[in-house]
């Protein structure tokens, strides 16, 4: 795959999966890349991981935490770095039977594609700011 587009790659959920999969791949291209991800344990592996590839960092948020998303968000449009890629690659699992799901966890899924709509919401204003305004469709 041949990637064209300048400045780095936003990875949401980038400790693991698809996400870290994604970040090897671009990291392998010469292309900064920023993972995000929840529990610091794994952050930092994947960045010490991901870091002899190429150039990446790492962030760590609660997709869960309004005020948090609000602040990462508020991070994104204030940073003078280039967003040129955004994964969302984050994901909430939790094995059980359907039917043993509560609401609880219903509003958790929500809570989740709601971060990831803000952040994609912040990054696509910053791109169109910055006289960018392309879209790749992936898949």
């Amino acid at each position: 795959m041949t990637f064209t587009q300048s400045g780095i790659a936003l990875i949401i959920g980038g400790t693991s999966g698809m996400g870290f999969e994604t970040a090897k791949q671009l990291a392998a291209q010469n292309i900064p890349v920023t993972i995000v991800g929840n529990n610091i344990d794994k952050l930092n592996a994947a960045v010490s991981q991901l870091s002899q590839i190429g150039d990446v960092t790492g962030i760590q948020l609660n997709l869960y935490d309004r005020n948090s998303v609000t602040q990462f968000i508020d991070h994104i449009t204030e940073q003078s770095k280039n967003i040129g890629y955004l994964v969302n690659a984050a994901g909430y699992f939790n094995p059980k039977p359907f039917i043993e799901h509560s609401e609880q966890d219903y509003d958790q899924y929500h809570e989740l594609n709601k971060a990831t709509f803000k952040i994609t919401q912040a990054v696509a204003k910053k791109m169109i700011s910055n006289g960018g305004g392309n879209v790749v469709k992936i898949g």
